[in-house]
């Protein structure tokens, strides 16, 4: 189980190491700091919004399921899910939340 994390270590460093190859910050960063913070700080608060409501709902919906769970616990699955997205489809998001929350409480889903 080591030998297969420390190669998926790996290949993330060695992805994000060609990311940043062809990506140029410098250019990244004029961009940004050419945005009005307004917005920036309204596109954060949304996101912020976004993922406590996702947490609430699957914390509703799995309390109507008969298994509750606290709010922080899916909170957390939720934003650890939130990064899968970027990877995989969406509906992944849901097999991986739940996934989480059976590794950190040995839930059963």
């Amino acid at each position: 189980m080591r030998k297969k994390n420390f190669l998926l270590l790996g290949l993330g460093i060695i992805i994000f190491i060609l990311i940043f190859q062809f990506i140029k910050v410098k250019e990244v960063l004029f961009h940004i700091k050419s945005v009005n913070l307004t917005y920036l700080i309204l596109a954060f608060l949304m996101t912020f919004m976004a993922i406590i409501f996702r947490s609430l709902r699957w914390a509703v919906l799995l309390k109507n399921l008969k298994h509750p769970v606290k709010f922080v616990l899916a909170l957390q699955a939720t934003v650890a899910s939130f990064f899968v997205i970027s990877i995989l489809p969406r509906i992944s998001a849901d097999f991986y939340r739940a996934y989480v929350l059976k590794k950190s409480n040995n839930y059963s889903f």
